[in-house]
């Protein structure tokens, strides 16, 4: 689904609530809680091995995994480069750095793979709250089962 495939479905819903109060809390509520991708973009750069971005989705459990894989791969990291610059030629430096490289790479992939599915992640998100504000204050539900997101 694209942004605009997106856009065309929630102001299709928009439109389909009656009341204009509800159309007033339909905005206030959904547009104050939508998710933008940029920003999801912004905290995968720059907080990614702290899994902000998918907390902010509520990806929970992914967000856990990807936390403490990023804190141990960061943990590993500084120890490697305190120790290891020590002496590189110890064993306990040599684990230390390989342990910090067996962590960092697979998370750093796995913040490059994430910028390909962020956006895609947010709109679905956003399409749940679509949905969700819809049923409660419209009184109906929209259903985007069919939208390939």
């Amino acid at each position: 689904m694209t942004e605009n495939e997106f856009l065309k479905q929630l102001y299709q819903t928009r439109d389909s609530i009656d009341a204009s109060e509800g159309l007033q809390r339909f905005d206030q509520v959904f547009f104050a809680e939508m998710k933008n991708p940029i920003i999801q973009y912004g905290y995968n750069y720059f907080l990614g091995y702290f899994a902000v971005g998918r907390f902010t989705l509520g990806h929970t459990g992914i967000a856990f995994l990807k936390l403490a894989l990023g804190v141990l791969g960061f943990i590993g990291g500084i120890a490697a480069s305190v120790y290891g610059g020590i002496s590189v030629e110890d064993d306990v430096g040599m684990a230390l750095v390989l342990f910090a490289n067996l962590i960092s790479i697979p998370i750093s992939i796995w913040i490059l793979v994430d910028y390909f599915l962020m956006p895609a992640a947010t709109r679905r998100y956003n399409i749940a709250k679509v949905e969700k504000f819809a049923e409660h204050i419209g009184g109906h539900t929209r259903e985007f089962s069919h939208l390939n997101v």
